[in-house]
């Protein structure tokens, strides 16, 4: 996926090739790098940045989706790519839902 990335000012172009290859794998990431990222600037970068515990809270709405969340693997998926530092807590999470 060829997407020039709107956020290169805080998101390193390592991040957001990745990003872009699980978009090619979904319908839902294809929309985030599309769309969202240039829509929901701040709002990933708060992300992004954050040096403490992800929270459900902190991810941006997700357009694709009727309730504009994001799904639990959406979210790790993500993670995995965006974050991959606060990927572990993240996992354990979704294992004691």
């Amino acid at each position: 996926m060829d997407i020039v990335n709107p956020v290169e000012d805080w998101l390193p172009t390592t991040i957001w090739n990745k990003l872009c290859e699980c978009a090619e794998k979904d319908q839902h990431l294809q929309n985030l790098v599309r769309h969202t990222f240039r829509d929901q600037k701040k709002e990933w970068k708060l992300l992004y940045e954050s040096d403490g515990t992800i929270e459900d809270s902190m991810f941006p709405k997700n357009e694709s989706a009727i309730n504009g969340k994001w799904s639990p693997v959406l979210k790790l998926c993500l993670l995995k790519s965006f974050r991959p530092d606060k990927l572990p807590h993240a996992i354990a999470d979704f294992v004691r839902r």
